[in-house]
């Protein structure tokens, strides 16, 4: 029997023997036995903390995720760089007397309408859920929580969360970057926009498809079909790359 009060526990057992002696030719069965018992007896005690309680952070996760974030940072910079210096503005196009595929009777086809709009609001809501989705992760990342799920031993512990989730802040806060090097290029009308933008989706689409298999090997009892982001990103894929390459007002907006 086992008690537990007043943070302290209580193991008790009892055992009984019917015979007061072992015979010589059953000493080797008997020993046997007997570590059997002494197995059986065997416990472990540890800790559940609360998931997504008040605890201390993970100092070593935050100093390394602070670094990627720099690193993050200073690649956006570099590759904001790289679109100005190699993407060099372009002459004005002339306005176009034919219609737009995207609009309709519209004679000029230049500035940020039509099926851009879509583009503006998807990198808008794609920068706020990111940084949500960032925020939200703090839980996860506090002390008590990542010993947890990663620890050998512990309740929740499976050798697949710790490879998921820092895959997850890595890959988020880089598309984090992505999409802000993404808002300036096309707020700014430069001209490797399309370039950056169908990168992106390659990018989001294999994040996605790579999340999806981690999060499938971990022991999730609600979660969601994983397929569904990566159906959603490579439909992103089929519609934006083809309307990027062949658009005229895509054209004849990113010259800058």
């Amino acid at each position: 029997s086992d008690t537990f009060r007043e943070n302290r526990i209580h193991l008790a057992w009892e055992y009984t023997s019917r015979d007061d002696t072992v015979m010589p030719d059953r000493v080797a069965k008997h020993l046997a036995r007997v570590e059997e018992v002494e197995n059986s007896l065997s416990y472990s005690l540890y800790r559940t903390p609360e998931v997504g309680g008040d605890d201390a952070p993970n100092w070593a996760l935050v100093f390394g995720a602070g670094m990627w974030a720099l690193i993050t940072l200073i690649a956006a910079g570099a590759a904001y760089w790289i679109a100005r210096r190699y993407w060099p503005p372009a002459e004005a196009a002339p306005a176009e007397t034919v219609p737009d595929e995207a609009d309709p009777g519209e004679s000029t086809p230049a500035g940020i309408r039509g099926w851009l709009i879509l583009i503006a609001i998807g990198l808008v809501a794609s920068l706020g859920g990111i940084a949500f989705m960032l925020w939200e992760a703090r839980y996860v990342f506090s002390a008590s929580t990542w010993s947890l799920l990663t620890t050998p031993g512990q309740a929740a512990y499976h050798a697949m969360w710790a490879p998921a989730l820092l895959f997850e802040i890595l890959g988020y806060t880089a598309l984090f970057g992505f999409v802000l090097v993404l808002m300036l290029l096309f707020f700014q009308k430069r001209r490797a926009l399309p370039a950056f933008y169908i990168a992106y989706l390659v990018a989001n689409f294999l994040f996605a498809g790579v999340e999806a298999v981690l999060t499938h090997s971990l022991p999730l009892e609600e979660a969601g079909s994983p397929v569904g982001p990566v159906i959603g990103t490579f439909m992103a894929l089929l519609i934006w790359i083809p309307y990027f390459r062949v658009s005229r007002r895509v054209k004849a907006t990113f010259v800058r």
